[in-house]
């Protein structure tokens, strides 16, 4: 290599690296060093986690050290000696680091996350703390169809007797739906909704059924139920914008023209602030009021 040519390119990687570098700055960084730090107090830790959970779609920019942190076994560690955690949980200060890492995944939920983080994501279904796994499958879910390589994980979870695990596939399973992967997952979300694991499997695996065309009669009749839709109802008020999302997929899928739902409908199109919620809203709208 001609030394001109070398020099060149040191200049244009120092340039480069350094436009990388500026970048990197800003609240979600200075949140996500903290989060890091385990010299920081656990109240410090915690405010950060927070401020990345309120900094929404801003947090994007510290998707691939939120993801290494939750993975990692040492990042999100606490001391057991700290004083919060002594207040919050005296008999068990070992629950410190699960803690800090349920907070710190809410973060997942509040942006729509890079394809290329599936495998972290997926890896995050499986993991010891049920919250996290709930966060993960909130990020999977704002993928839709792009997060169709979670399918095999997915259709494991449904052979869970655990409730909380079949509430978590079908729920993605319903958010990747119509998209064919998940065929093969077809005679388990039948199964889920004809007897499974807790009703907001059923309702979910109905949901996902609809959109696939598939099972329609009792299918709708699930999504119908009297009960379990006055409990989902409260969901359009929810703070996580792909429970509202969902739900509005499903009012539409359960063509009930009702004056309530009609209302909540119209008052989520008007006043949301997520645009992929008002859409739905609005094509539910669409649907309902014909």
């Amino acid at each position: 290599m001609k030394p001109m040519r070398a020099l060149a390119l040191l200049v244009l990687f120092a340039l480069f690296g350094g436009c990388r570098a500026l970048a990197r700055e800003g609240p979600a960084f200075d949140a996500m060093a903290v989060l890091r730090d385990s010299s920081r107090s656990l109240m410090e830790r915690m405010r950060a986690a927070q401020t990345l959970v309120q900094l929404g779609p801003e947090a994007k920019a510290v998707e691939p050290e939120l993801l290494d942190s939750l993975l990692s076994q040492t990042d999100l560690a606490v001391d057991p000696a700290d004083p919060l955690l002594k207040q919050i949980f005296p008999e068990d200060t070992g629950a410190g680091s699960g803690f800090l890492r349920a907070a710190t995944a809410r973060a997942l939920g509040s942006f729509v996350p890079d394809p290329r983080s599936l495998p972290q994501l997926i890896s995050l279904l499986q993991d010891r703390d049920v919250l996290v796994q709930f966060q993960a499958a909130y990020a999977l879910g704002s993928l839709g169809p792009e997060a169709r390589s979670a399918v095999p994980a997915l259709r494991q979870m449904l052979r869970s007797d655990d409730a909380d695990q079949t509430e978590i596939a079908t729920f993605v399973l319903a958010r990747i739906s119509p998209d064919p992967e998940i065929e093969p997952a077809v005679p388990q979300l039948i199964a889920t909704m004809q007897g499974g694991n807790g009703w907001v499997a059923r309702f979910n695996a109905a949901v996902a059924l609809l959109k696939l065309g598939r099972e329609e009669t009792k299918a709708r009749a699930v999504v119908r139920d009297e009960v379990s839709l006055g409990l989902m109802l409260p969901l359009l008020q929810d703070t996580q914008p792909m429970n509202r999302l969902h739900l509005c997929e499903a009012l539409k899928l359960a063509g009930l023209p009702r004056q309530d739902i009609l209302e909540l409908l119209r008052k989520t199109n008007a006043e949301d602030p997520d645009a992929r919620v008002r859409d739905a809203a609005q094509q539910a709208l669409g649907t309902l009021e014909r």
